[in-house]
């Protein structure tokens, strides 16, 4: 009954549509329409279809690695200095939350400096992604230590929050893609530059000794370090990274 059973088996072997009732089957080289899903599609780097599968390989790319490693060695660095310089020197003089604030600062911007490399595609996007990060951590850390317009207990000063909130909002919204984080950070560009403009319009800050210089300085100044990173996202948008 079992040869039975096998032989029935054998004769209705099939390949490419033909039956073979009897003698050596062959097996179909084309293959089955119900196995096609079980094939692997080719990966395409930088399509958004296959964006798991760049990252997992971007997270392994050891140029990538390393920048982060020197990036947070950088932030170390940072921090220790003024320790450093307060032994030698009665004229930085810092105080524990001085150091718990400006460590935190460099923790968030190295953060982000961190998990924007690892979404890289290519030299543009991680260039972009330093100046950016470089240009908020600036702009809070001179806001914060001498203030922009004015001294830094000058109320205007709280208008650069908009500028932060601009370029975080934009880099989630977007989910740091290069073509939204060229916008975003454009769009931090023009208001940085705006509040610049309207802080001289208003006179506000008259009182300072460099005043109006120290205004259109930082605002020059950080205004093209955000055209810059948008600059960088544009290319990067163009190359499909």
């Amino acid at each position: 009954m079992s040869s039975q059973h096998e032989e029935g088996c054998f004769d209705k072997l099939t390949t490419n549509g033909e039956s073979f009732g009897t003698g050596v089957a062959t097996i179909s080289p084309l293959p089955h329409l119900r196995l096609m899903p079980l094939t692997p599609a080719p990966v395409t780097p930088g399509h958004p279809d296959n964006r798991r599968t760049d990252m997992t390989i971007l997270t392994q790319d050891p140029l990538g690695r390393r920048l982060r490693i020197a990036a947070w060695s950088g932030a170390v660095a940072l921090l220790a200095l003024p320790f450093v310089a307060m032994q030698f020197t009665r004229e930085v003089q810092w105080t524990a939350l001085d150091f718990v604030v400006f460590g935190a600062m460099l923790l968030v911007a190295g953060g982000a400096f961190d998990l924007l490399t690892r979404m890289a595609g290519g030299w543009p996007y991680r260039i972009g992604a330093a100046i950016g990060v470089f240009a908020g951590f600036f702009l809070i850390w001179v806001n914060l230590a001498v203030g922009i317009i004015g001294s830094e207990d000058n109320p205007a000063n709280q208008l650069y929050a908009l500028v932060i909130a601009i370029a975080v909002g934009g880099a989630i919204v977007s989910h740091a893609r290069p073509k939204g984080m060229a916008r975003t950070f454009a769009l931090a560009a023009a208001v940085q530059l705006a509040i610049g403009a309207l802080a001289l319009a208003m006179g506000w800050g008259e009182g300072s000794r460099i005043y109006p210089r120290d205004i259109i300085g930082a605002t020059l100044v950080i205004t093209t370090l955000w055209l810059a990173a948008a600059g960088a996202f544009a290319i990067a948008a163009r190359n499909g990274d």
